[in-house]
């Protein structure tokens, strides 16, 4: 698989940005809405509304957008990481998903390079 369809892996349908994940994630894309956790819960309901049922690219693109499927994973307590869902989705929206990955690959790039 090429470099560019690793990165469009990492967009995930909701809008998160999978690259950013510290688990050996290759983002729903690359399994078809199964992230790592898929085989403990099952696939990703977003993913398969909005993927497979909608033919969407991400959430953003639809009609319902936002849905109550999304807006429940968006403010899941236990999963922090969540509440960006939805603004990087709308973001994805504005500008498009390349320079959407660019503009995420580059901001988490220079916060792993601020760590090391």
């Amino acid at each position: 698989m090429d470099d560019e369809n690793v990165k469009k892996n990492m967009s995930g349908a909701c809008g998160i940005y999978c690259g950013i994940c510290p688990l050996p994630c290759e983002g729903c894309g690359r399994h078809a809405g199964g992230a790592f956790w898929s085989e403990t819960f099952g696939a990703c309901p977003v993913y398969t509304c909005c993927r497979e049922e909608r033919e969407h690219p991400g959430c953003e693109r639809c009609g319902d957008f936002p849905c109550l499927k999304l807006m429940e994973m968006t403010f899941d307590v236990d999963h922090p990481e969540s509440r960006d869902r939805l603004s990087l989705a709308l973001l994805r929206r504005e500008i498009g998903l390349e320079a959407w990955l660019i503009r995420l690959d580059d901001y988490f790039s220079s916060l792993r390079d601020d760590e090391g």
